[in-house]
């Protein structure tokens, strides 16, 4: 199986595209309690692993737009800093589909605020869908389209399948324009997103296990 040759390929903030540029920033993220995942579901126990790393970063994740869109901002550049520092801006038209990165459960969404982008103001009113895999990590999507919500029937315990359809991409939160941001982190609490960490993705979502690294 290809990977996708972009991922966990520093860029310099000078080089980085602008267009589709933004993101949560460096400070931690708490879901609001009412979207968090309900008391029916029991998190996974994480496997134990060497801790990710750019040499050896976790696989088994499948491109969120099937190989749409390009790379507008990538890791350790612009926002993508401290909490962030591994995550991937995807610069993609408001509406295209988005799909699941793998396997996993839903644990929390957000499907309230608009497409009309913003600066720093609008850092925690993003759009999301957030999904825990088998292992504990878990992927999130950003700034999703307003309303995907009733084009999609996901809700918190939902189980989906790798390449599945979660929602479309918008322009909603800290965004100068419309991209989706993805980002994979570690194992932690329901309530708080966690530190991202390295990840490579496939061309397609025919296979792989997450949380095995490369090599």
């Amino acid at each position: 199986m290809s990977v996708i040759t972009l991922l966990c390929l520093p860029q310099d903030g000078r080089s980085v595209l602008q267009a589709g540029l933004g993101g949560t920033g460096s400070a931690d993220f708490y879901p609001p309690q009412k979207h968090q995942a309900s008391r029916n579901y029991r998190s996974p126990t994480p496997v134990a692993q060497l801790e990710p790393t750019m040499a050896s970063p976790l696989q088994g994740f499948c491109h969120p737009l099937k190989g749409s869109g390009y790379l507008s901002q990538g890791i350790r550049s612009g926002t993508h800093r401290g909490r962030t520092e591994f995550a991937y801006d995807l610069a993609i038209a408001i509406g295209s589909p988005v799909y699941a990165m793998n396997r996993g459960r839903v644990i929390a969404r957000e499907d309230r605020y608009p497409d009309d982008g913003g600066g720093r103001s609008k850092i925690s009113k993003f759009n999301y869908i957030w999904i825990e895999h088998a292992d504990g990590h878990r992927s999130a999507y950003l700034h999703l389209q307003q309303g995907f919500g009733r084009k999609v029937a996901l809700r918190e315990g939902s189980w989906v399948k790798a390449g599945q359809l979660i929602g479309y991409s918008g322009n909603s939160g800290f965004s100068t324009a419309p991209h989706l941001h993805i980002e994979v982190q570690e194992p932690g609490s329901l309530g708080k997103f966690t530190k991202t960490v390295p990840f490579s993705i496939a061309e397609n979502c025919s296979g792989g296990q997450i949380s095995r690294s490369a090599g």
